[in-house]
């Protein structure tokens, strides 16, 4: 596992219930099956945001980019890519 997924997990389990974070070492589970809503979403993406030191542009913000640990890393990477 990489840095950057490993990263990612971490963040996204300050946003998942306790019960469901288990499920987060897939990085391939689908967030909203890990009860992360549009709010808490919105939440993990700035929090993301500041983890990363990144920000989203308004093409990446949709549910495709964070359907999953693993597309949220690919995001990641393509974004400290072009910093």
């Amino acid at each position: 596992m990489d840095d950057v997924i490993r990263s990612v997990k971490d963040v996204a389990r300050r946003h998942v219930e306790k019960e469901k974070a288990a499920g987060l070492e897939d990085p391939d589970a689908s967030l909203s099956a890990l009860g992360v809503g549009s709010l808490e979403m919105v939440c993990l993406m700035l929090d993301l945001e500041q983890s990363f030191s990144i920000e989203f542009p308004d093409h990446m913000i949709d549910a495709e980019t964070f359907s999953s640990v693993g597309t949220i890393a690919d995001a990641v990477r393509a974004l400290r890519e072009r910093a």
